[in-house]
């Protein structure tokens, strides 16, 4: 038979916490949301001892910086890394009424390490995606980079200049600049860590089961979506060149975006708006490959959430997946990519809250030809 239990662990410093530390655990809330830090919450009560003390403020893991990490088992086979980072603070709430005190810990990924010193230096002729993979070196807990080729920057091929700023925002800033996602992820080892810079993905993850909203077989408490038509736009832009003083216009096309479904998110590309580009003060993007991706990036016009019903979905939710959600013979099914997920860990239950981005539709048509083939 199946094993429905859903499971969890927590390391502090890298240790297993003992059977008395998680018994005191009250609960637990991850929030993991795209080009953010991920954080936990992690709820214990606080007692007194026969002196009149707090007894357990001075513990190890109620240190600042203590390092924390929580997996969770929710298919009987793999373990999941939620989180992996130090604790940033805490909350403390004290009541005179007995059982009623309790402190809240808060623990960042590792990009809290990248919001501490501000970095001043030339960067020679490191080339942007060399950048990148320093910065996110500069965090020692961050063991690994997974950073997707850059094109070249047009006229200045390598960056002569300096950075100058924290860490983190410098990664983001560029990630803003080439339509990337910039983020810290667990690592497979306790205590490490990997910086991304990636696109969204273009697969349906093959470790989450089938998301289905409507039917006998549902997993999911419901599903919210929305659609802004006004997002979708063309791009344009001009750039001059600082060699020959000459112009350079360029217009985004629909056509070059990747979709997540057989029609697109606007009834009429007629219908779309055309926007200018703000340009970045500082930035020698290619001007097509600027507008391109502001375009790309627009079509994200569709957003869901909802959340899944207990031990009845057999996985774990993260951002930057894609998953495929069945919502009846609409076109609202298909592949969606996760943009933030809630989990909350009880100590009788545990939930999943999501989030979903999507830059197409589906036909209906094949949407039920696909369920019966599902469910076969």
């Amino acid at each position: 038979m199946p094993d429905n239990t859903i499971y969890y662990r927590i390391y502090f410093n890298e240790l297993s916490a003992t059977r008395e530390q998680l018994d005191r655990i009250l609960a637990i809330t991850v929030t993991q949301e795209m080009d953010a830090a991920w954080e936990a919450q992690i709820k214990i009560p606080l007692c007194l001892n026969e002196q009149g003390d707090w007894s357990d403020e001075d513990e190890a893991f109620f240190e600042s910086f203590t390092r924390i990490r929580i997996e969770i088992k929710a298919d009987g086979e793999n373990w999941v890394p939620l989180i992996d980072g130090p604790v940033v603070g805490n909350d403390t709430n004290m009541q005179h009424e007995p059982g009623q005190s309790e402190m809240t810990l808060m623990v960042h990924d590792d990009s809290v390490y990248l919001n501490r010193e501000s970095v001043d230096e030339e960067v020679g002729e490191r080339t942007d995606k060399e950048i990148i993979e320093y910065l996110f070196s500069l965090a020692d807990a961050i063991t690994e980079t997974d950073v997707v080729d850059l094109p070249n920057r047009r006229e200045n091929r390598r960056r002569e200049r300096n950075i100058d700023g924290m860490a983190i925002r410098l990664i983001r800033t560029l990630a803003r600049q080439y339509q990337k996602h910039a983020y810290v992820l667990p690592g497979e080892e306790r205590g490490q860590s990997i910086g991304c810079f990636k696109d969204f993905p273009t697969e349906v993850d093959e470790d989450l089961p089938m998301m289905i909203a409507i039917g006998e077989e549902r997993n999911v408490n419901g599903f919210q979506a929305q659609q802004n038509a006004q997002q979708p736009a063309t791009y344009v832009a001009d750039s001059i060149s600082l060699d020959d003083k000459g112009i350079t216009s360029a217009t985004s096309g629909f056509r070059e975006a990747d979709l997540m479904g057989s029609q697109e998110p606007y009834p009429d590309e007629s219908q779309t708006g055309t926007r200018r580009v703000s340009q970045y003060a500082d930035e020698d993007i290619d001007t097509q490959e600027a507008v391109q991706g502001q375009s790309n990036a627009s079509l994200y016009a569709y957003t869901g959430s909802g959340s899944v019903i207990g031990a009845c979905y057999k996985g774990v939710l993260r951002p930057f997946k894609m998953v495929t959600i069945r919502a009846g013979r609409t076109q609202l099914s298909g592949n969606y990519v996760i943009s933030k997920v809630v989990h909350q860990l009880g100590q009788d239950d545990y939930t999943q809250e999501f989030s979903v981005v999507r830059n197409a539709t589906s036909d209906a048509e094949q949407n039920e030809s696909s369920m019966i083939t599902s469910i076969i």
